[in-house]
């Protein structure tokens, strides 16, 4: 850092009108002054694109030191078996399923706008894989089981996780573990669901088909609970309305709507009839 008497001194030199301030028009000159000492690209300072060649080498050489690392690691582990294998894919499963982040939520909880359109071992490979290279390390994979999964280390220890990832990247010639493998590593594990007999097949069935009617009818009028209401009107010689109304509540069937007209058209003829023709006392 340049000392407070050299800053003063040049704050002077800026400040020439003794305003007290500098504006654009004092900065501008200075900072001109020192571009030709810097310099620029192309001329003896890096381009962006000699940047990001040289970011992405490290980054690869970093990548390859922690993979030599990694095989060194590996040396004299012993495969486990095809049983330790499932164990660990189950174990990883119902941890999905049923476990819960540091929070106390659900680990993927599901949502509810759009459903559940990825499958859970593929979301956990998407936390492992954050940045979509499509591959992971151990180190990634180890980290998913302590900080995602929350398995402890005395549930599952990290020689038995190096143990199944011996078995997982056998036949990946440079280490690294894609969401193919992954995936059917993780399908060896998932619960498999109840066998269904032929008569509960059919209910389930049965049950969706019920469900799936009221959902497409619910714009329906529900006739099992509407009233009628039957309304005749009847217009005498002598100019007297006649109105006669018949209730039916409940099940409406053709043969109970044509009992109830008949029976209303019956009492309207009748004292129409009688209004006409008056009895003789």
């Amino acid at each position: 850092m340049a000392p407070d008497k050299l800053l003063r001194s040049v704050w002077k030199a800026l400040d020439y009108d003794d305003t007290g301030w500098i504006n654009s028009a004092k900065w501008g000159p200075f900072m001109k002054r020192g571009e030709g000492a810097t310099p620029r690209p192309g001329a003896g300072m890096p381009t962006w694109k000699e940047r990001l060649v040289s970011q992405r080498h490290e980054e690869k050489q970093r990548m390859d030191n922690e993979m030599n690392a990694e095989k060194l690691a590996m040396v004299g582990v012993e495969p486990a078996s095809e049983e330790e294998v499932v164990r660990l894919a189950t174990l990883m499963n119902t941890r999905i399923l049923t476990g819960y982040n540091w929070a106390g939520g659900k680990l993927f909880p599901t949502d509810l706008q759009h459903g559940q359109a990825q499958s859970h071992w593929y979301r956990l490979f998407r936390k492992i894989d954050p940045y979509g290279n499509g591959v992971f390390t151990f180190k990634q994979l180890l980290h998913a089981l302590r900080e995602v999964l929350l398995i402890s280390e005395e549930e599952w220890s990290d020689h038995r996780v190096r143990t199944v990832w011996k078995v997982l990247i056998a036949s990946s010639p440079n280490g690294y573990l894609n969401a193919g493998k992954f995936g059917t590593f993780m399908r060896s594990g998932e619960p498999v669901p109840p066998r269904l007999t032929n008569l509960e097949r059919r209910r389930m069935l049965g049950v969706h088909a019920r469900k799936q009617l009221d959902a497409n009818t619910l714009w329906l009028i529900d006739y099992e609970r509407v009233r009628v209401r039957v309304w005749v009107r009847v217009r005498v010689r002598v100019g007297v309305r006649v109105r006669a109304q018949v209730s039916v509540s409940g099940r409406v069937s053709v043969r109970a709507l044509t009992l109830a007209l008949a029976l209303t058209l019956t009492l309207a003829l009748a004292l129409a009839l009688a209004l006409t023709n008056p009895s003789q006392p």
